[in-house]
């Protein structure tokens, strides 16, 4: 494909609230600082989390959200604050989010799918 400026359309933003089913895709591990260019919203840039990245299909095109879900490193054993994006996450699939899950996505205010889990 090449830029035309004689032969375009303009793509319709996707309505918000549509939902479809998604899939996580990618699950990194790592802290912050890692995924975040610009750390400064972050208390701490150090924190650990995963980057959590999923894909759905919706009208033949595919759309793909990450999210930064944080926990603590304690050693022997990862915790997970209950009212942390992980907590709620566990809450609402049941279980902790592992490459291959099935996932719910529903799109925001501005048309870009986002990954449900509250």
């Amino acid at each position: 494909m090449v830029y035309n400026t004689e032969n375009y359309e303009i793509q319709e933003q996707i309505a918000p609230g549509q939902v479809t089913q998604g899939v996580i895709i990618d699950i990194k591990d790592g802290k912050i600082k890692d995924f975040v260019d610009d750390t400064s919203k972050f208390k701490d840039p150090d924190q650990t989390c995963i980057n959590l990245t999923a894909e759905c299909q919706y009208d033949a095109q595919k759309y793909t959200d990450s999210k930064l879900f944080t926990y603590i490193d304690n050693e022997d054993k990862m915790k997970v604050p209950a009212k942390s994006n992980l907590g709620k996450y566990k809450k609402y699939y049941g279980k902790m989010p592992q490459t291959g899950d099935q996932v719910q996505m529903k799109t925001n205010s501005d048309g870009y799918f986002k990954i449900v889990f509250e």
